[in-house]
């Protein structure tokens, strides 16, 4: 499945639709049937499937230099966005931890990638 395909089985979010609460428009955090859940803005249980510290640095080193450039064309938006975002998502991960600023608050949306 791509970023692009939708799951019937979670919503925008990656939120799991068999488990709702109500819709606030928020992330959150609720307690259900005694067990502490992430809530999306849609209302659906959330299981974070993340990974952290997305840094370009390496490839800026002599040996990958041409990788940098060839690759990701010497940007880092070329490289934040189709060079880790975008598989990321491909691959099932839902959250992204520390990145730069360019890709942090957007890196979920479909329409973007």
């Amino acid at each position: 499945m791509t970023a692009k395909q939708t799951d019937k089985r979670n919503d925008q979010y990656s939120g799991l639709t068999k488990i709702r609460t109500k819709a606030t428009g928020f992330f959150r955090v609720e307690q259900i049937g005694g067990r502490w859940w992430l809530i999306t803005p849609d209302g659906n249980c959330f299981i974070s499937i993340g990974m952290n510290h997305f840094d370009l640095t390496l490839l800026k080193y002599p040996d990958n230099i041409h990788v940098w450039k060839t690759q990701y064309g010497d940007s880092e938006e070329q490289y934040l966005r189709p060079g880790i975002a975008q598989p990321l998502r491909e691959w099932g991960f839902n959250m992204i931890g520390w990145t730069e600023e360019m890709v942090a608050g957007e890196w979920m949306n479909a329409e973007i990638l």
